[in-house]
């Protein structure tokens, strides 16, 4: 480019100025001096002095223009030989280019067919360090999808060293996965049997949200899992009996309507029977159990029924939560053994039928038949969720129940025909007391009546076969008192 720049020096041109277009024709120099001179030689003109004056002057002036035009010749080969190198330059610089092109769409191909290969190979640091130092969330559980996904990758990778390596740091990973896991649910097991007032409920949920870790865990160290759900039942056994303990405790405070004899021929169990539409509304009654702070300081009287049924409900309340948190957590919904509900709650049970044994001390035939028909309402309502675990136990409490109801009855009927054979002659046709307690006691059986293959309906027959002798002895007497 200097070449161009000492020319421009020489012959400045003005940026409005065209170009001359070049004649291509080359111009002899001496050729057109032989002309000129051959052309005055024959002109006639009288002003032939001036022309050679003339010429000689311009013949002068070129020689002058013809020494800086070899300046300038010289510039514009300069210039020539400069183009020459830049246009090789250029070309060198392409086929540059055209190969660096070449190696960069080679580089890609190359990195987007490793790059998986890679990324299959190796375990990022940031999980690794969530593994070991961050909290079991539900978040943290994508460190175990993680493990699954390269445990899964390790059987199609070929057998390399770098397998090998990502094969030991998964083994790695995994180890101190489970032993975390093991070690939060040995925490939240811990904080049950804790004196501080732990929610159960809320340890529960927070398992729930990570139960995908011990479905992780159980996949991978089977015996681990079971020795965590064993100590977990053993804990939750002493839990429920402490906390049924207390609770039975607390209903033992409160004043139960006794009935210890039979009401068939007592002149005081008017209100007996004519509360027994009131007592009939627990059988369709939602409430929730009675805590113990209210039932340790109640000063009101209930009927046995109530009393029972506070801590039935109680009961078919935890076990429908426990065994749903149960086969949810442990069992991931497919549990098939349900031997563990017995171990959890086999003291719970016991205390539930001695307690059961304690308020049917009575002669409250009522009050026995609605605790039949709560325990019935019960089995239902689990039939319908599909818990079985409580089946023995009510059939148990049904098997008390029974028998001791029958007996009830029996004592009524022996305590009517007393009262109809004892009682004073009749003196008009108006009902006696006692035929209008059996009525009222009848119909009242009658009602609470719903399967003919129940020893309900046994006992109804026997009673009314007890009846109608009495009854029979009745008219006799008064149509002797007519006559």
């Amino acid at each position: 480019m200097s070449a161009l720049k000492s020319l421009q020096q020489i012959l400045p041109l003005k940026n409005d100025q065209p170009l001359d277009e070049l004649n291509p024709t080359p111009i002899s120099t001496e050729l057109s001096l032989e002309h000129y001179r051959a052309s005055l030689q024959q002109s006639n003109n009288e002003n032939l002095a001036k022309c050679v004056s003339q010429f000689e002057s311009f013949n002068h002036k070129i020689k002058e223009h013809k020494k800086k035009l070899i300046v300038v010749g010289e510039i514009i080969e300069e210039f020539s030989n400069e183009l020459n190198n830049l246009s090789s330059s250029l070309i060198s610089l392409e086929q540059q280019s055209n190969s660096l092109s070449k190696d960069s769409k080679l580089q890609r191909s190359i990195t987007e067919r490793l790059n998986p290969v890679i990324l299959d190979l190796m375990i990022p640091p940031e999980i690794a360090r969530s593994v070991l130092q961050e909290d079991i969330t539900p978040q943290w559980l994508e460190n175990l999808k993680f493990i699954t996904e390269k445990r899964q990758l390790l059987h199609t990778l070929p057998e390399t060293k770098s397998k090998d390596q990502l094969k030991e740091g998964i083994e790695l990973l995994q180890d101190k996965a489970i032993e975390r896991i093991r070690d939060f649910i040995i925490l939240q097991i811990r904080m049950l049997r804790s004196s501080s007032k732990s929610s159960s409920q809320l340890i529960q949920q927070k398992l729930l949200e990570v139960k995908d870790a011990f479905q992780f865990l159980s996949s991978h160290h089977q015996k681990l899992a079971e020795q965590l759900r064993s100590a977990y039942v053993y804990t939750m056994r002493w839990y429920y009996q402490s906390k049924f303990s207390k609770y039975l405790y607390a209903l033992e405070k409160l004043q139960i309507r006794r009935v210890d004899s039979a009401v068939l021929g007592d002149n005081k169990a008017g209100e007996y029977f004519t509360l027994f539409e009131k007592r009939f509304e627990i059988l369709h009654s939602d409430q929730s159990a009675m805590p113990s702070q209210i039932a340790e300081t109640s000063p009101f009287p209930y009927w046995v029924e109530f009393v029972f049924n506070q801590f039935s409900m109680a009961v078919v309340d935890n076990v429908i939560v426990e065994y749903l948190f149960t086969i949810e957590f442990f069992y991931q919904g497919e549990e098939k053994d349900n031997s563990w509900a017995e171990e959890m709650f086999k003291n719970v049970f016991q205390i539930g039928q001695e307690f059961l044994t304690y308020i049917s001390n009575t002669l409250d035939a009522y009050g026995i038949l609605f605790i039949i028909r709560l325990v019935q309402k019960s089995q239902a309502k689990l039939h319908e969720v599909h818990i079985p675990v409580l089946d023995d136990y009510l059939n148990s409490l049904l098997l008390i129940l029974w028998p001791h109801f029958t007996k009830i009855v029996d004592a009524n009927c022996e305590a009517m025909k007393r009262t109809m054979l004892k009682g004073k002659k009749a003196t008009g046709l108006a009902p006696i007391s006692i035929t209008q307690q059996f009525a009222q006691f009848f119909s009242a059986l009658l009602e609470l009546s719903v399967n003919e293959a129940e020893p309900l309906i046994s006992s109804i027959i026997r009673l009314r076969n007890e009846t109608r002798p009495a009854t029979l002895s009745l008219k006799s007497r008064f149509y002797i008192s007519k006559r």
